[in-house]
């Protein structure tokens, strides 16, 4: 090392940069009086939060779980209830002021149910002004995190407060709320900034958080002769219903989006919904749930989703007369291929299509190996690759030649700079870009 010379030198391998910290390492909060104080959770606790329940604590792990997935925090510390999913509560923060932009920016995590698990911005009273959930929640697997997949992983969002009618100036407080238990009941969050000067400092990354808050307590049909109360369950409970036989569990409502391992959708509408599996743990139970009374108006039709293959949706008039009983008439019952194995299925699905093609008078063959080995693979192989260059030769067609591949290599040493090919390096510095029309 040498840290002194006249005039610069002439020789060296590359240009020195200074190292620079990762920003995602640093969480600093905005100097000012309208900033929430330690809405960054920078000094390790919950210094400036009040905790009601147990929904999670103060952390510096980097990730979550034994595999360390990525919370995508900012600076060194977080709020994470990962190992407080069965807990339930509120964290409040203190007063502050609403000052700059009226803009402010969080980051947030979990929550797959916005009724149990979100954000509400409070008055000095209590009074909810207005509520924000992880509304780009998607569980679809770990191996997508931070692509199509975002669970405890925290993605910022962005809020113009003034936009929801709350002036410059108004004393409000944040408060996280955890009322669910389980799928994904539980909240991760970070980097509260409350404080922005000017739009510019508005991190332009961040999602747009939807304002969630209810208009009002109204529940569906509360109001309404000629629609069913509570007809879409989402009181989350089953107000407007009765168990008129058989046996019930005391919560038969799920907020569950799919079921069982392979994750398969209830295609329900809304947060919750009847869910068989909860109200009686026996499928050979039988039970009867009766709506209230409405009244049929309008053109006389009714709408409604069932799954499962039993039950019945029958429709009586006041005096018990019964005018109609519907049942899930696209229910697919693949049972029969229970006790089959995948081997069976791909060779009557073989013998299947060689009778179609047959029955039709398309040409087919069946080709039989001895045995299944490496050699045998290999030669099948071989075959293919000799009988593609046989019908190019028949077709007028050269199938030796890749010319695809081959501007595709010649492309990629160009971008790497590789000499000989400048010419290519110009030619793609040139080519037509690509249009946001097509990006999707």
């Amino acid at each position: 090392v040498q840290t002194y010379w006249e005039s610069k030198p002439q020789w060296y391998t590359s240009v020195a940069f200074e190292a620079k910290k990762n920003p995602d390492d640093i969480d600093i909060e905005p100097d000012s009086p309208y900033q929430l104080k330690n809405g960054t959770f920078e000094t390790g606790d919950l210094t400036g939060w009040t905790m009601n329940g147990e929904i999670g604590v103060v952390s510096s792990d980097y990730g979550w779980w034994n595999e360390n997935y990525p919370y995508n925090k900012k600076g060194t510390y977080l709020f994470t209830g990962i190992a407080h999913e069965g807990g339930t509560g509120t964290l409040t923060s203190d007063l502050f002021e609403l000052g700059g932009t009226g803009v402010i920016s969080f980051r947030m995590g979990g929550g797959a149910n916005p009724k149990k698990v979100y954000i509400s911005v409070l008055d000095e009273q209590d009074n909810e002004l207005a509520r924000f959930a992880n509304s780009k929640f998607a569980d679809n697997g770990t191996a997508g995190l931070n692509v199509n997949s975002f669970l405890a992983n925290m993605v910022q969002y962005k809020a113009d407060l003034t936009k929801r009618g709350i002036e410059l100036g108004t004393k409000i407080k944040l408060q996280i709320v955890d009322n669910a238990v389980s799928n994904w009941g539980l909240v991760t969050a970070d980097s509260f900034i409350t404080y922005y000067e000017t739009a510019e400092q508005v991190p332009a990354a961040a999602f747009e958080a939807v304002n969630i808050k209810p208009d009002g307590d109204e529940i569906l049909g509360e109001n309404d002769e000629y629609q069913i109360l509570n007809g879409d369950f989402e009181t989350g409970d089953l107000r407007g219903w009765t168990v008129t036989s058989g046996t019930v569990n005391p919560n038969p409502l799920s907020d569950a989006v799919t079921f069982w391992g392979e994750k398969i959708t209830y295609n329900k509408s809304g947060t919750y919904h009847f869910d068989g599996w909860l109200a009686n743990s026996d499928e050979n139970a039988s039970y009867t749930l009766r709506s209230e009374e409405f009244t049929l108006g309008g053109s006389g039709h009714i709408s409604f989703k069932m799954g499962g293959k039993t039950a019945e949706l029958k429709v009586y008039k006041a005096d018990g007369e019964l005018i109609a009983r519907y049942a899930n008439t696209e229910f697919a019952d693949v049972n029969f291929l229970c006790g089959h194995t995948m081997s069976e299925l791909i060779n009557t699905e073989r013998k299947a299509t060689e009778y179609a093609l047959t029955r039709y008078a398309h040409m087919n063959r069946t080709i039989l190996l001895d045995e299944v080995n490496a050699r045998s693979i290999g030669q099948l192989l071989m075959f293919f690759q000799l009988e593609t260059a046989y019908c190019g030769k028949m077709l007028n067609i050269d199938t030796f030649n890749q010319p695809g591949v081959e501007e595709g290599k010649n492309a990629t040493y160009a971008m790497f700079d590789r000499k000989g090919y400048e010419a290519k390096k110009a030619e793609l510095e040139n080519a037509p870009k690509k249009s946001d029309r097509y990006i999707i």
